[in-house]
């Protein structure tokens, strides 16, 4: 092969290459803009733990709902949740329970675990 030929085809390849990246990289942008918009809508009451299942699991991308960025996307919006609903008026306790009750059935029905949750204190272990 010419030296031609070898330069085309490095081209050719750094070509699809960024091709590919740039769609990945879009395609999690799009995945986590949608389960942004569902947290929310979820978060305020507009719809329930139910319907956000089955509307992530219809968005068909299974490697990041069961992975940890979704986790922290559920967390930040639980996050952003409660200071919008507690912060600027007085709260009651049916309040935030409200909030960790919605919480807590998300979590069920996607079947997230509490990643970061402190073991170290439980009985029997070292």
């Amino acid at each position: 092969m010419d030296r031609v030929t070898v330069v085309i085809i490095v081209l050719a390849v750094l070509a699809v290459g960024s091709a590919a990246v740039y769609f990945l990289r879009n395609r999690r942008r799009r995945a986590k803009r949608l389960t942004m918009e569902l947290l929310n809508g979820y978060f305020q009451g507009d719809i329930d733990a139910r319907q956000f299942a089955r509307r992530m699991r219809e968005s068909g991308d299974y490697g990041f709902t069961g992975g940890a960025e979704f986790y922290a996307l559920v967390t930040a919006a639980f996050q952003q949740a409660a200071d919008a609903q507690l912060a600027h008026r007085p709260y009651t306790m049916e309040d935030e329970s409200k909030l960790l009750r919605s919480l807590a059935a998300l979590k069920e029905e996607l079947g997230l675990p509490d990643l970061y949750r402190i073991e170290g204190w439980r009985p029997g272990r070292e």
